[in-house]
Formats: structure tokens, C-alpha cells, sequence
């Protein structure tokens, strides 16, 4: 059957950009193909006209709504014969592409004017998309406060994952989480985290179980040898193993995990390394991007989080002669790039894409000699981005309180 794409993502809690992949993904794909896609959003971002009227917005301080941005796009010779999704799909990028580029400056309307004005575009041109009513009502039904569908959620647990289900620690947790959270994300986010912390738990209880004496006596070692390997061992344990503690810094860190899981399993898979890439991209989101209230001791929190931030790198396979120097200079990499994507509309994920995926762990990841992907792997891995900054903002704030 089919229904009103304007019904469908007005009551929706999607973002702006969540809906422009939501459409592309869902809808426009199996009609028009990833290649018109890819050519609608270059030829928006590449347009003189469009950038000819953020001009203008900025300069009088008016705010351009989709009939604007709808009359630039018909003026362009490519638009002048598309179909109407096609017309719809250039509204929301262009829509999108002025927010960052313009609003974000000048603040002429909140985020929320701007995506309930954008998407008036699917009801101008009455675009009806087929799908079932379960669908339809599951995006259309208001869920902020339906924590109880998390437990729909938790009916499909993985295989691998039910003895952790089954531990009364994690199920006294749970009681925990449900008395502290508002809302379904919040409850699937304080999960996922707890799962982290459980498997980290478990590794770590996994690595004392083969005691010392024990790997001793398998190799034939002597007493003077035992003893000697003992103090050698103690002088160089400056560090304390922390990776156990319930405290913010070890909750932060599984979020920026959980981050990383999704990203691989939602966008694209990551390689060993990519994990490690991402996960400092993630922590430098959390940690250095992000926002703490005034009674937590940040440098000292910090500390902590680099000391598992550390270890973590290590077991990815991430090498560095000088680890904490590898850190810094990454978090200036992924800070510096992460505001460019954030506050100019035409500059693209390319070099996050590169550390992640292509050259992981390489000097220099802001270098690149050919990049083949194309544009529209890189807006949805820039909505991605965007979309588990905010799921950060809302676990973490749900976390501190």
C-alpha cells in the first residue's frame, strides 16, 4: 500500500540528514539508482545558483524555505525535466547544505523549522512511496517516551550474547537502566554499553586465570629466573589496570565502542585497525568535542580514559613508537576535520574515510594520491557520523546526570 512520504517523516524523530538517507536508502534507490542519486547531490553542491542564494540569505538575514530552494533547482538545465523525487531529493540536500553552510552562522532558524519546512516538499508534489502499514505506523507512532518497546528490542539477542543476559549482575543492572532512562534510545544505548562492559569484564578475568606460576612451570623456569622476571614485572607496571572499574571514564569508553560496533555494522565493516581508527575518532567526540558538567574532574577523568584508550589501540594492532604522541596527533586530525565537515557545507569526510578504511594507521591520513569512493558513500558516512554524535550526546548527558 501506499503512503504520504510528508506524514510518514514529519512524525518521525529523524534529523534532516536522517531523512535524506532514510529516502535515498529506502525509496529513491530502487527506482532511480545509487548513480542519479550520486549526480542529484553533486549537482546541488556544485551549483553556482544555490550558492548565489546562501549568499543572499547571509547577507540580508533571511531564511530560504523549499519553495526557494525548489525555484534555484528548476532554473538549473539538469532538474528542468526530472521527475518530482528527484526535484525532492535536490530540496533536502539543498536544504541541508544551507543549514550548515549559512545557519549554523547566523542562526536564522532552529533545526527543527528547518526540517519541517524542507520536508513540505514531498507534500507539494503528493509523493506516495509503497510500503506496509506495519512500517508506516512504526515511524509514524510517537515513541519518545515507549521504553517498553525496547524490550521487542531485546527478543533478538545474538547467540553469543545470551550467557551475559543470563547473569544476575547484568539483569540487576537492567532494573538500574530502566529506572534511569526517558526514552528507547537512551534504554538500548545504557546496553550496549553494559554489554561492553561485561565482555571487557570477562577478557580481562580470562587473562588472569593463567597465573604467572602457572605460565612459569610450563617453561621450565627456574626459581632465580621466576623471581627475577617478578621484579622486572613490578618495576614496570607503572600503570594500573583500571579497565574494571564502574566509574564515567570506563562508561564513556564502552559508548565510544558501542559508537564503533554500530558504524562498521550500519554504514561499512572495519578492518582490525579501523576499529582502533574510529575508536579514537569516537573518543575524541566524547572526551575532547563533548561537554561535561562542572563537578567532574575532567583532566583527571582524562587520564584515565587515555590509559584505556591506550591499551585498546595496542591490542588493535595499531603500532606506534610513541603511542601518546600518535594519540595527540590524532585527536588534533580527527577535531580539525570533524568542524570542517560540521561547519562547511561542501567539505566532505574524505580524510576521516581514508583513516578509517583505506590507510588505518598510516602517518599522514589527510594525504591521499587517489580516492576512488564515491560522493554518496561519503554523505552517508557523513549522516552516519552525525547521527552517532547525537546518539553520544543523548547516552552521555543520560550517563552524567
Amino acid at each position: 500500500m501506499q503512503y504520504p512520504l510528508y506524514d510518514y517523516y514529519y512524525a518521525s524523530d529523524l534529523t534532516l540528514e536522517e531523512i535524506l538517507k532514510h529516502y535515498i536508502q529506502n525509496f529513491y534507490l530502487r527506482k532511480h539508482g545509487r548513480d542519479k542519486a550520486e549526480k542529484v547531490l553533486y549537482k546541488v553542491s556544485d551549483s553556482s545558483k544555490m550558492k548565489k542564494l546562501f549568499d543572499q540569505s547571509a547577507k540580508q538575514g533571511i531564511a530560504p524555505n523549499y519553495v526557494d530552494f525548489g525555484s534555484v533547482i528548476n532554473e538549473m538545465m539538469f532538474f528542468m525535466f526530472q521527475s518530482n523525487s528527484t526535484q525532492a531529493l535536490a530540496v533536502l540536500a539543498a536544504a541541508i547544505a544551507w543549514d550548515k553552510q549559512v545557519n549554523q552562522h547566523v542562526r536564522l532558524k532552529n533545526k527543527d523549522d528547518v526540517r519541517d519546512d524542507a520536508i513540505k516538499i514531498f507534500k507539494k508534489f503528493s509523493i506516495y512511496e509503497e510500503m506496509s502499514q506495519s512500517e508506516y505506523e512504526k515511524m509514524t507512532k510517537p515513541n519518545h517516551q515507549d521504553v517498553d518497546d525496547a524490550e521487542n528490542w531485546m527478543d533478538n539477542i545474538p547467540e553469543q550474547d545470551k550467557y551475559i543476559w543470563e547473569n544476575p549482575a547484568f539483569q540487576a543492572k537492567l532494573i538500574d537502566i530502566y529506572a534511569e532512562c526517558n526514552t528507547e534510545e537512551q534504554v538500548k544505548g545504557r546496553i550496549a554499553i553494559l554489554i561492553e562492559q561485561f565482555r571487557r569484564k570477562e577478557k580481562n578475568e580470562t587473562k588472569e586465570n593463567v597465573s604467572f606460576e602457572t605460565l612459569a612451570s610450563n617453561l621450565n623456569l627456574t626459581q632465580e629466573q621466576i623471581d627475577s622476571i617478578a621484579k622486572t614485572e613490578k618495576e614496570l607496571k607503572l600503570a594500573p589496570d583500571i579497565s574494571g572499574n564502574d566509574d564515567v571514564e570506563n562508561h564513556l569508553f564502552d559508548l565510544a565502542k558501542v559508537c564503533v560496533s554500530r558504524l562498521s555494522r550500519e554504514f561499512k565493516p572495519l578492518s582490525q585497525e579501523g576499529e582502533a581508527e574510529a575508536l579514537l575518532f569516537f573518543s575524541t567526540l566524547i572526551v575532547d568535542l563533548g561537554e561535561f558538567k562542572n563537578e567532574i574532574d575532567l583532566d583527571v577523568m582524562e587520564d584515565k580514559y587515555k590509559l584505556l584508550l591506550n591499551d585498546e589501540i595496542l591490542y588493535h594492532g595499531l603500532d606506534a613508537d610513541d603511542i601518546f604522541a600518535f594519540l595527540n596527533a590524532r585527536k588534533d586530525f580527527y577535531i580539525s576535520q570533524y568542524e570542517k565537515i560540521k561547519n562547511d557545507s561542501f567539505y566532505t569526510p574524505m580524510f576521516i574515510y581514508n583513516a578509517f578504511y583505506l590507510n588505518p594507521g598510516c602517518d599522514n591520513p589527510g594525504y591521499i594520491k587517489e580516492f576512488k569512493e564515491s560522493p554518496a558513500t561519503l554523505l552517508m558516512l557523513q549522516a552516519k557520523l552525525f547521527e552517532l554524535d547525537s546518539y553520544i550526546a543523548d547516552i552521555k548527558k543520560n550517563l552524567l546526570e
